[in-house]
């Protein structure tokens, strides 16, 4: 049954698109792939929910069905938390994701599973680990398919602790899930390029550092430096979706773009360069990011999303997948993509400025 018997890593298409507005807000009601976790509720029973296994004598690795709870005893309901970070699209145009247990900070793997059921492993370019999303009309619901195999996640039964396996995709209720937005973090808007909504970024790792481009030409790396005055380690996020010349609406669900800034009229910070990952390094682990003109290039769209760490964040690119690792406290050291694993070099806090240097 497997789809790629031999394949050992996965690398997107380079010419999928970044999902738009409207087909993220099919999966991510009420506003929210940035500065939200979740919860993957079985369409059939909204009572019943995916979770990681997580009492003190478990593994915390197993991946079952369970109701839904804020506490068990003295397991808490946030191991039923996900993040979800957004990895392009398949071949066949369908939004491609890595399902990321929130307190474990690992993800679902369809090539992992342990006492009968699938599990959660450490983060990597494994394509088992990439799930397709795809929307059932009849009930408002999904599937969670494994871009591996082909075949759906399902629950063996509606009972507390059942196995989480894989099955041809069918209308089988146990194999349909909806998604409640959790709304953990209100980190960020997403704003418009006029709108003068200007952050600084620091590394969580490496605190007296802040992100910056080091330079405002094409090509030019993203690094960690120590924070000047001015705009050049200034950022200003725009709505990606729904961007153009003169402004943009702002938008929740939209993935974002992340603009670096220069000087311009009037003593105002203005958009520069986007941040991205190159084309060709788009599935790949410890590359640099750099800036580049905005195109609205696929590799250009980022989601932020929260960390364990009350106030800090993850930035995901959403093609890659990967996310934001700041490598160093030397002066500007270059930042790369890496796994997602919730270390505090892949930690961030935007820290609002005025819209003045």
């Amino acid at each position: 049954m497997k789809r790629f018997a031999l394949l050992a890593f996965f690398v997107l298409p380079i010419w999928s698109q970044t999902p738009a507005v409207s087909e993220l807000s099919a999966f991510f009601p009420g506003g929210g792939i940035n500065g939200n976790s979740h919860r993957l509720e079985f369409a059939a029973n909204r009572t019943k929910t995916l979770e990681v296994e997580g009492d003190w004598f478990s593994t915390n690795t197993r991946v079952q069905l369970f109701r839904g709870y804020g506490s068990n005893g003295a397991v808490s309901g946030i191991v039923q938390e996900w993040q979800i970070l957004l990895t392009g699209r398949t071949e066949f145009g369908e939004i491609a994701v890595r399902l990321v247990s929130f307190p474990f900070a690992k993800c679902l793997d369809a090539l992992a599973s342990i006492a009968g059921s699938l599990a959660i492993q450490p983060c990597n370019t494994s394509a088992g680990q990439i799930w397709v999303l795809r929307r059932d009309p009849a009930t408002g619901g999904f599937w969670i398919i494994s871009y591996f195999y082909g075949l759906a996640l399902q629950a063996s039964s509606w009972n507390d602790g059942a196995a989480m396996l894989l099955t041809p995709v069918s209308n089988e209720p146990l194999q349909k899930f909806r998604m409640m937005n959790l709304g953990r973090l209100s980190l960020l808007e997403s704003f418009s390029l006029f709108e003068f909504q200007d952050y600084q970024i620091f590394s969580r790792a490496f605190p007296a550092r802040s992100v910056a481009a080091s330079w405002y030409n094409n090509g030019a790396s993203v690094v960690t430096k120590s924070p000047s005055p001015g705009c050049y380690d200034r950022w200003r996020l725009a709505a990606y979706d729904t961007y153009n010349e003169y402004g943009a609406t702002s938008s929740r669900s939209s993935v974002l773009a992340l603009f670096s800034l220069r000087p311009g009229s009037f003593d105002y910070c203005r958009p520069g360069a986007a941040a991205e990952i190159g084309y060709s390094y788009m599935g790949s682990p410890n590359m640099p990011i750099t800036m580049w003109s905005f195109y609205r290039g696929v590799n250009q769209g980022w989601q932020v999303i929260p960390s364990r760490n009350t106030g800090y964040a993850h930035i995901v690119n959403t093609v890659s997948g990967m996310v934001l690792q700041a490598n160093g406290n030397a002066e500007w050291t270059v930042i790369t993509q890496a796994p997602f694993t919730g270390a505090p070099n892949q930690e961030f806090i935007f820290s609002a400025q005025s819209m003045f240097p």
